[in-house]
C-alpha cells in the first residue's frame, strides 16, 4: 500500500473496491490494528470493531452463547456489558433454536451468521468489514446491510470492502 490517505467523519461510509491482491484486506487489517504499517501512520478515533473473518476467535466445543461472550470479551466487554446485547445478537443471527449447542454442530453458514451478528451490536464508533456483507444467504445479506446502514445513521463510521458493488453503492458516501 502506498500513498493512501483519507479522513472519514462520524457517520461516513467508505467503500473499498479493487481486484484480488490489490491490498483491500491489508488496509482493513491496518485500520483494525491487526497489523502495523511499515511506514506512515494511522489514526482511528473511538472504538473500532472489525469483522475480517467472521468466525475468528470461536471455539467449536463451546456453545453459540458462550462464543458470543468470549468474542465480546476480546472486544473489551464484560458479562455485565453484554446482558442487554445478548438477545438482540441471538435474534439477529436467527440461531435461537441452536444457540446453546456447541459450534461443532453448526453448519459453516450458521457460524458466519453468529460472527456477523456479534460485532455490529457492540456499539462501534468505527465498523470495519471485509467481504462479510455478502456472507450467508440473501435474506441475511440484506439484514446485515440494513444493520450497517442503521449504524451509519447513528453516527458510526463504516469502512467496507466487498465485491458486491451494489451493496457499497447503497451504503457508502
Amino acid at each position: 500500500l502506498r500513498n493512501i490517505g483519507f479522513n472519514l467523519p462520524p457517520g461516513g461510509a467508505l467503500g473499498i473496491i479493487g481486484a484480488n491482491g490489490s491490498g483491500k484486506s491489508t488496509l482493513l487489517q491496518i485500520l483494525a490494528g491487526v497489523i502495523r504499517p511499515t511506514s506512515g501512520e494511522v489514526e482511528v478515533n473511538g472504538r473500532a470493531l472489525a469483522i475480517l473473518n467472521p468466525t475468528a476467535g470461536f471455539h467449536p466445543d463451546l456453545t453459540g452463547r458462550v462464543n458470543i461472550r468470549m468474542v465480546s470479551s476480546l472486544y473489551g466487554f464484560s458479562k455485565a456489558d453484554l446482558v442487554s446485547r445478548m438477545d438482540p445478537i441471538i435474534h439477529f443471527s436467527g440461531l435461537e433454536a441452536y444457540i446453546d449447542q456447541p459450534l461443532r454442530t453448526y453448519s459453516a453458514g450458521m457460524m458466519v451468521r453468529l460472527g456477523v451478528a456479534t460485532a455490529p451490536h457492540l456499539d462501534p464508533d468505527v465498523f470495519i468489514v471485509d467481504e462479510v456483507l455478502s456472507a450467508g444467504d440473501l435474506a441475511f445479506q440484506r439484514q446485515a446491510l440494513a444493520r450497517a446502514r442503521e449504524l451509519r445513521d447513528q453516527g458510526t463510521s463504516i469502512i467496507a470492502s466487498t465485491h458486491a458493488l451494489g451493496d457499497l453503492a447503497t451504503l457508502c458516501d
